[in-house]
């Protein structure tokens, strides 16, 4: 039996699907919560190209949500844990690791290269600067977010207007 043999069963699966899903090249923003359960479901699916962007370090209340850490890994960089505990899972996968906080004078240098953005930050400036650069490039944007403790995906490229709408009607507010 292979690694993907059970993704293989699905209706909607094929091994041409799977080595597309393989050739991918996917970058995530942000390490923790979503990105964690997301990671480990695309490691373990078929994702073998991954990056986790991240520039926060574990902390102790981080570990009652975000499922790849433990008390030991207490002052690591995320990024790096979650590489590390994806590889566990699945040797096969190139797992890397940048150690980065994402704002409009770097989006471009880190976005470049990859096929498919995931944003899993948990901020709206950041998540505008993901989004408006994804527009400008064309590229796929998948918006993680977490909500009344339940992931809601959005896969699209006019994502940006709705955030600046919020964004400016919630910057008018305060």
């Amino acid at each position: 039996m292979s690694r993907y043999s059970r993704v293989l069963e699905l209706s909607t699966f094929s091994e041409e699907k799977l080595a597309i899903l393989k050739s991918k090249n996917v970058l995530i923003i942000g390490a923790g919560g979503v990105c964690q359960t997301v990671a480990t479901y695309l490691v373990t699916n078929g994702v073998e190209n991954l990056t986790i962007c991240d520039f926060d370090n574990a902390e102790i209340s981080n570990l009652n949500r975000q499922i790849l850490l433990t008390e030991k890994h207490i002052g690591e960089a995320k990024a790096d844990i979650v590489k590390k505990q994806l590889q566990k899972r699945n040797g096969e996968a190139k797992i890397k690791s940048l150690y980065t906080k994402i704002d409009k004078n770097n989006i471009d240098h880190v976005i470049l290269g990859f096929d498919v953005v995931v944003d899993a930050v948990d901020n709206w400036p950041t998540k505008l600067v993901i989004s408006e650069a994804c527009k400008f490039y064309h590229f796929i944007l998948v918006l993680m977010e977490k909500a009344d403790n339940s992931v809601c995906l959005k896969i699209n490229h006019f994502l940006i207007l709705w955030i600046k709408a919020f964004w400016m009607n919630l910057v008018m507010v305060f």
